[in-house]
């Protein structure tokens, strides 16, 4: 082997050959490199030998790759790679995010670091026919997210993935020490700018961030790639953020493969008076959480809030009888330690935190997180979450976790708004006998029965 082709293995050059073949998609080639690798399929392939379900196949494959390995050689291969990284499926490489996803791509082709793939990552989505305002939130939601240390995933379209993007880039020149980066997941060959107006954008996405696909060099932008990128999208992402979209396109397919990864769906508010918003109004009329800014992100990934949100008029009821004497004794119990050691809210706080961040955005959606013992507060859409003497909100959230479940059927409020997020409404969601869970929005909250040590999943 020589020198150039030394820079990539056998099953790189296996996968982009493999990937040429016809009907030979990312999800038929992902179950035949589950147990074999990419090169051992290859041969396969060659000697006719090809897994039952794909028998209809096994003439055309063999065809095209014995006329693939004439016409193509391994050099001319790498040179089309060169500048990319490839993390074929099970490489110590490839984001473990995507290893453990419902539909992974069974290559990543990247320019950047790779091992960015791995960091707090959030989607910024949208139509790419914008409104000026759409642009101005789009932009501001990747630079701040950025300045506090998230990557910003979208897919380098027109409208508003580029506007995130710019943002995100925008925030790379104030030399912040916490500083995420842009993330674009496209639908061609790393070498095949589309669109080519955002031909700069490109370059400058993949200099000081991440540009990723699925399809080898040369692979054209076809129309059917857009929805298997976006499902891509929701996978690296920790939560999603939909800026403007109309009631159907890519970014509500990016909605629904969010939902099925359990991952959580923000929107923000539009006019009623423009077809730009007509999904994201839509998102959340059926429960998707509000995004202002990004401290709301912040909020959900349960991160340092960067003071952004402004405090707007209370207008809650005041909580009386069983309400008000359940919310006393929720506040009592907040302040004391009992039962729960130094040593255990160590480790609440080095644990992945999905289940506390679900706890608080049920208190925060029924309106009952306290402030100083006796008040409330809210920031925004979003409640703060202040004790006098608690020196992180996560141990003030564990309390909470198990007042839920203690006054379960005390406090009739608490009771589970039992629905999940379905494409244009709100779908009742089938009856559940086990755990008993919590719903807000598209998150969700499975109380263990053993709740003095919850279980905390991603």
């Amino acid at each position: 082997m020589s020198a150039i082709v030394s820079e990539h293995s056998a099953d790189h050059l296996a996968v982009v050959r493999l990937l040429g073949l016809p009907a030979l998609g990312p999800r038929r080639l992902l179950s035949l490199i589950r147990n074999d690798r990419p090169v051992d399929v290859m041969t396969s392939i060659l000697a006719r030998r090809v897994a039952r379900p794909f028998d209809e196949f096994a003439s055309t494959w063999n065809d095209e790759l014995a006329r693939d390995l004439l016409e193509r050689s391994d050099e001319s291969i790498v040179e089309r790679l060169a500048g990319t990284n490839v993390l074929v499926f099970g490489d110590p490489s490839y984001p473990e995010r995507l290893l453990h996803d419902t539909d992974p791509p069974p290559a990543l082709f990247v320019r950047g670091d790779p091992a960015r793939l791995g960091r707090i990552a959030v989607a910024v989505v949208g139509t790419r026919h914008t409104t000026e305002y759409g642009r101005t939130v789009a932009s501001e939601l990747g630079r701040d997210l950025t300045r506090a240390g998230v990557d910003v995933v979208s897919g380098l379209a027109l409208g508003v993935d580029a506007a995130a993007h710019r943002g995100s880039l925008a925030a790379l020149q104030t030399g912040s020490e916490r500083r995420g980066a842009p993330i674009a997941v496209v639908a061609s060959g790393l070498d095949v700018v589309y669109p080519r107006a955002n031909g700069g954008l490109w370059k400058a996405v993949a200099d000081h961030g991440l540009v990723i696909g699925e399809s080898p060099p040369g692979t054209a932008p076809d129309r059917f790639r857009f929805p298997l990128r976006n499902r891509i999208i929701a996978g690296l992402a920790h939560v999603v953020v939909v800026v403007e979209s109309r009631a159907s396109g890519g970014s509500m397919i990016t909605v629904d493969e969010a939902l099925k990864r359990d991952v959580p769906v923000m929107a923000v508010p539009g006019a009623t008076t423009t077809r730009a918003s007509e999904g994201t109004n839509q998102l959340l009329r059926d429960g998707a959480l509000v995004a202002t800014s990004a401290d709301d992100v912040l909020t959900v990934l349960g991160m340092e809030l960067m003071g952004s949100a402004s405090c707007v008029r209370d207008l809650r009821v005041t909580p009386r009888g069983v309400d008000a004497e359940v919310l006393a004794a929720v506040i009592k119990r907040c302040f004391a330690k009992d039962g729960v050691s130094d040593e255990t809210l160590a480790r609440y706080e080095r644990a992945p935190n999905t289940e506390l961040k679900c706890a608080a955005q049920q208190m925060q959606h029924e309106r009952l997180t306290p402030e100083h013992g006796n008040g409330f507060a809210r920031s925004g859409e979003v409640f703060t979450l202040e004790l006098r003497a608690a020196p992180a909100p996560l141990q003030y959230l564990t309390r909470i976790l198990r007042m839920i479940k203690e006054f379960e059927m005390a406090y009739t409020r608490l009771i589970p708004r039992d629905h999940t997020i379905a494409k244009g409404r709100a779908a009742a969601a089938p009856a559940q006998h086990t755990a008993p869970k919590r719903s807000v929005g598209n998150l969700r909250l499975e109380i263990n029965d053993a709740l003095s040590q919850p279980i905390l999943t991603a």
